[in-house]
């Protein structure tokens, strides 16, 4: 399925072509780290895609949101806690969804997170502070119902996107929603444009601004199955990937074994889609071959609980997963460092034999 702008959305193919669940292992992924939240049960994990500030995490559960810092150097690839959690005063929220968002084109990132209570919760980051604290700056309110999802609009940054449905925009005319009625629709922005631009302008009281309330999308396919409860565009914008009843599939189809309840997978801008099943395992797929390639199957011995949420590296090298005990994992690709041992050992045969 295709979003851009001129071209026509549709489903191509009757038979789909269905990856074979035999690894490749061409790439090989570790578990370098294993982080235990206070809080029981973590729902969402988001890595920062701001310039600058890439190596940041966002880890959100309970009324709890975390952020780390990725730690790159060859010797010391782990992630550090970087500052003191931030707690919701409302002790019975439980956060959904995390995101990041930016104060104006240039400003610092902020985090936003939502769930049960159906309000966003935007929270200040600034690592330029002493303190190095997260620090609670406004709520935002309009939704009736819990928000499960929520996305920055990558081509507006001070606007932030969040849905009772999961919703993943990733181009700057459209957005894609589904949920509990077995739907995917698309959204057009193109005639509403006027109202995001107002906004920016807006120097009234927020609840008197002139919203647009829009009932009727510009696409809709209904899928036949259970409640479609993830959704995801690759970065280039020529795949749309969609899950029901745990098993993520377009019109290739992306085996998934023991898959549970609703686990949020994750895409990262070249190849890669990494899901996440009830047994503690990811499935880490290419999906720009055909058939789709199973590039390696993460596990770990002493974390065998349901994956509720996976997070990339825009390089695809770094992988992220949160499990419903509260675990953070990540992986890292090891097949650099392969790569340079056996280099090394090459030289240095050489070196002796000369």
């Amino acid at each position: 399925m295709s979003h851009r702008p001129g071209k026509e959305v549709q489903i191509t193919g009757t038979e789909a072509s269905v990856g074979s669940l035999t690894p490749s292992n061409r790439i090989e992924y570790k578990a370098v780290q294993w982080i235990h939240e206070s809080c029981r049960r973590m729902s969402a994990v988001a890595f920062n895609d701001f310039d600058h500030f890439e190596d940041y995490i966002a880890v959100a559960g309970g009324y709890q949101v975390t952020c780390y810092m990725l730690l790159t150097s060859d010797d010391c690839a782990f992630t550090k806690f970087t500052m003191p959690s931030y707690f919701d005063e409302d002790k019975n929220e439980s956060f959904y969804a995390v995101s990041w968002a930016r104060q104006g084109m240039n400003g610092f990132p902020m985090i936003v997170a939502g769930g049960l209570n159906g309000i966003l919760r935007v929270i200040e980051f600034d690592d330029r502070k002493e303190s190095h604290s997260l620090t609670f700056d406004k709520t935002l309110v309009g939704h009736e119902g819990a928000v499960n999802e929520i996305k920055p609009y990558l081509f507006a940054l001070p606007l932030v996107l969040s849905a009772s449905k999961d919703v993943n925009p990733m181009d700057t005319d459209w957005i894609i929603s589904s949920g509990a009625d077995k739907t995917i629709k698309i959204w057009s922005l193109k005639e509403h444009r006027v109202f995001v631009k107002e906004s920016s302008k807006w120097t009234g009281e927020a609840s008197n601004f002139p919203t647009k309330y829009v009932s009727s999308p510009m696409y809709e396919v209904s899928l036949g199955a259970d409640y479609v409860d993830c959704n995801r565009f690759s970065y280039d914008g020529d795949m749309l990937f969609s899950q029901s009843n745990g098993k993520p599939n377009i019109v290739k189809k992306f085996p998934v074994p023991e898959s549970g309840p609703p686990c949020k997978f994750s895409c990262n801008m070249e190849d890669k889609v990494a899901i996440g099943n009830k047994k503690g395992q990811i499935y880490v797929w290419n999906f720009k071959s055909s058939p789709p390639e199973l590039i390696a199957i993460l596990s770990d011995p002493d974390s065998k609980t349901t994956i509720t949420q996976t997070a990339m590296t825009r390089d695809g090298r770094v992988i992220f997963s949160i499990n419903e005990k509260g675990v953070i994992i990540r992986w890292n690709d090891t097949t650099l460092e392969q790569t340079k041992s056996i280099i090394y050992q090459l030289i240095h045969k050489l070196k002796v034999i000369n």
